[in-house]
């Protein structure tokens, strides 16, 4: 698939400094689940986003944000650190970026880029939390012009009103030898916004991002849709399509991948971060099915389709909620739809990485490799440490 393509090989090399992680085994069966920990945060500090490639040569690639988290709109000391591997994700060394690796990085969101039929390649990012002083007059001043705002009584940092609404892309058309930043033109007005997870680029060209926000708060007051931006054109025009909304329930991020049949396939996190929705369009994304419950069970989702057509989900199982709300066990799970993301075998929802009861990040980015197999990253350990995992969807456990 195009978004497999997307990076140059021999685009990063080890660095200076010797860094080189033995890798940890934490699965209880190695011979079924190869997993790694790919670099752990220093100090006080968290590693989070990580987004993984395989390049043209073979090796696999991942870039996460190393920072200090004060909440979702604030985050200080923020830096992007890249690893490599050789060997098909056992063992893992710091590498250098280049300016055709990943498009247009910015301090604490790693995206890889897509590359349509054309050669075109194509990275979008929201702006971010855009952050004020928190005083009576500023809030006043945005709820007037109607963004929604993200406050200290929801969890921001003291002291800090933040909006998010605008978008933006990185673009390369020489193979990313270089780059061009520009705003993206929304064809509608968003009071909130966030991209989420990796753009993906059709067989027939177009590029899709997904997202998810509201268009008018005074009528959606509460919850938010899940959506897709897409462009026909390279990215000179877009378009936002409505994947999933309801008046009683959130639908916000959401990954999406082009399954072997052509259809595009959702899976969305929604409130309360307990059950997964789906919906699935035939059209590019231009309209989408009705959304209904995967059966899956966790939050943070990423979707890939296997070399051998089958549509893999990657999702958290985050917390355990004393009271209800969460999970016994919480980790990292897959399963797999055998038939391009209509049914997912939920009664096969395998365990990556079991935490106990242990906070786990999440935020999957996942690739697949030429052999059948996928390896999906992962924040784990609390979002101490970026976990790996390299596992075949067609083993015993996901019910074959």
């Amino acid at each position: 698939m195009a978004l497999l393509i997307c990076l140059a090989g021999g685009v990063f090399g080890p660095s200076g400094d010797g860094f080189n992680l033995q890798p940890e085994w934490y699965w209880d069966h190695p011979q079924h689940h190869h997993n790694t920990v790919i670099s752990r945060a220093e100090g006080a500090k968290i590693v989070q986003n990580p987004t993984v490639a395989l390049l043209h040569n073979g090796d696999l690639v991942v870039a996460f944000a190393h920072n200090n988290y004060v909440s979702d709109a604030v985050v200080t000391d923020a830096s992007i650190e890249w690893s490599v591997s050789h060997d098909g994700g056992g063992r893992w060394e710091r590498g250098q970026p280049v300016a055709s690796a990943f498009a247009g990085v910015p301090d604490n969101c790693p995206r890889r880029a897509a590359q349509s039929c054309g050669g075109t390649r194509l990275a979008v990012f929201s702006y971010g939390w855009e952050n004020s002083a928190d005083t009576p007059e500023k809030r006043k001043e945005l709820a007037d012009q109607g963004y929604y705002l993200f406050t200290p009584e929801e969890g921001n940092a003291a002291g800090v009103v933040s909006i998010i609404h605008r978008a933006w892309m990185s673009r390369s058309r020489d193979g990313g030898q270089t780059w061009e930043r520009s705003d993206i033109a929304l064809p509608a007005r968003m009071p909130h916004l966030a991209c989420y997870g990796d753009i993906i680029a059709l067989r027939d060209g177009t590029f899709v991002q997904p997202m998810w926000g509201r268009f008018d708060l005074k009528k959606e007051p509460k919850y938010v849709s899940s959506l897709v931006l897409r462009s026909e054109d390279d990215g000179e025009h877009w378009e936002i399509r409505t994947a999933a909304k309801a008046k009683d329930l959130d639908f916000n991020e959401t990954s999406i991948t082009q399954a072997a049949n052509g259809d595009l396939v959702a899976l969305m996190r929604t409130s309360g971060q307990r059950e997964l929705w789906t919906a699935v369009s035939p059209d590019g994304g231009r309209t989408w099915s009705e959304p209904r419950d995967s059966t899956l069970r966790g939050s943070t989702p990423y979707l890939v389709t296997s070399a051998d057509g089958l549509v893999v989900a990657v999702y958290a199982r985050r917390q355990r909620t004393p009271g209800g709300g969460g999970f016994e066990r919480t980790g990292m799970y897959a399963c797999v739809s055998r038939d391009n993301g209509q049914r997912w075998d939920a009664e096969h929802q395998v365990a990556l990485v079991g935490a106990g009861t242990e906070f786990v990040d999440g935020y999957p980015s996942a690739v697949a490799l030429p052999d059948g197999s996928v390896y999906a990253v992962y924040g784990v350990d609390g979002a101490s440490a970026i976990g790996g995992t390299r596992f075949h969807p067609l083993r015993a456990e996901f019910g074959r």
